[in-house]
């Protein structure tokens, strides 16, 4: 490689300039999983435990977080773009109709008392979010955000809001947080 950032071949000859109208590929920032079943209406928040908690529920799960700095992943002229997908997959027993399960990307927020650590979430990230109306039996159902630009150096994690209960039905989200360069 020169000093002009080419590649060249063992004759001097140059093949590419490297990275030159090139499209970085997503890689893997965050990931997480929330098991939803029969669900009421509510925020759900990924842990490592694969047990179903909600925001209110906190205290003792071990909440998955990420810090997200876009400074740490600076190249001179790019911008980190950032993408939620999430794959929700459904039981034998189908959910309602009505029901929506909507994955996103949240701020942590610090919190608790003298030896315990009980965060809340902060306000959802415009663009993050990933839905899913619905959940037919033995659904496989793979949605994707729209991409949006990375939110400001905090502590995130994953979450899963459900706006209509989800009946008898159980469900697993497993959620990825990609981010690219451009």
């Amino acid at each position: 490689m020169d000093s002009g950032g080419r590649i060249s071949s063992r004759d001097g000859t140059f093949l590419m300039p490297l990275y030159q109208n090139f499209e970085y590929p997503w890689i893997m920032l965050h990931e997480g999983s929330v098991n939803l079943a029969a669900a009421v209406a509510g925020t759900y928040v990924a842990n490592l435990t694969g047990a179903t908690n909600t925001t209110a529920a906190t205290v003792g799960y071990p909440l998955p977080t990420q810090w997200i700095d876009p400074a740490d992943y600076a190249i001179a002229g790019r911008t980190m773009q950032v993408r939620l997908i999430a794959n929700f997959q459904q039981n034998a027993v189908a959910n309602a109709a009505t029901s929506v399960a909507t994955a996103g990307l949240y701020p942590v927020v610090p919190g608790g008392a003298t030896t315990v650590w009980t965060p809340t979430l902060g306000t959802l990230v415009t663009g993050s979010t990933a839905a899913n109306t619905g959940g037919a039996i033995n659904q496989d159902a793979r949605v994707m955000s729209a991409t949006f630009i990375a939110p400001a150096a905090d502590s995130y994690t994953l979450g899963v809001v459900v706006s209509v209960a989800t009946t008898a039905g159980g469900r697993r989200v497993n959620m990825r947080l990609e981010y690219r360069m451009i």
